[in-house]
This record gives C-alpha cells, sequence and structure tokens, in this order.
C-alpha cells in the first residue's frame, strides 16, 4: 500500500483518490445506455487498455509528452466507466508523473478495489 509520505511533492492527489468511489455505477451506466452486455463489454475493453497502459510505463522511460498522452487517454476511459479512483490517479499521473514502481503500486490498489467492485456490481 501507498502511503502519503511514499510521494513527493505535487502527488499526493494520486492518493486522496482513494477517498473516491472505486466504481461509479450511474456514470457506467449513463454510458452504456443501463445496457449490462454493454457494460460487460466496455469493462473489459477498459481493463485491457489498463493493463496495456500499466505496461508500457513499466517498460521504458517515458517522455512527458508519451506520458502526458497515456495519462490523458487512461483519464477519459476511466471517466467514461466510471473507475474514479484511476480517473484520479491518472489525472496527476499526466500532470506531474511518477516513479513507476509508486505509480505501477497505485494503479493496482486501485484496479483491486475497482475490480472487487464490478465484481459485486455485475454477477
Amino acid at each position: 500500500m501507498v502511503s502519503r509520505q511514499d510521494l513527493k511533492h505535487g502527488q499526493v492527489a494520486a492518493v486522496a483518490a482513494f477517498d473516491h468511489l472505486a466504481f461509479n455505477h450511474s456514470r457506467l451506466a449513463h454510458s452504456t445506455m443501463d445496457d449490462m452486455s454493454l457494460q460487460r463489454e466496455v469493462l473489459g475493453l477498459f481493463l485491457d487498455q489498463l493493463a496495456k497502459t500499466r505496461a508500457a510505463f513499466k517498460e521504458k522511460p517515458l517522455t512527458p509528452q508519451e506520458r502526458k498522452f497515456l495519462g490523458h487517454n487512461l483519464r477519459g476511459s476511466a471517466a467514461a466507466v466510471g473507475a474514479e479512483q484511476i480517473e484520479e490517479l491518472a489525472r496527476s499521473w499526466e500532470k506531474v508523473g511518477f516513479d513507476a514502481g509508486v505509480l505501477d503500486a497505485l494503479f493496482e490498489q486501485a484496479e483491486k478495489a475497482f475490480r472487487a467492485e464490478i465484481r459485486a456490481f455485475l454477477p
């Protein structure tokens, strides 16, 4: 678990993201017009994107422009599916960047919470 003490100045918003819901059901319902099969498909696509994004920043150091591009894309996708913690993490990453290890730990925490709420929401 990453704490506020693990972060550098300007990155505290990332841990504050965990004060938000992991999964906002109404955002997903709105984005998918309450279609449960579409919700499952969209969530699967989002989780694939999250995995690819995590792999990209672990693969090699990113330029500030690459980081902003990936963070911005992930933030938008997270907003559309209601992944509020991941959305806030992506916003912080996009703006200030992170050490890859800290970032991966933060995304892992947020992804676990998001997946747990999805399992409870979508049987």
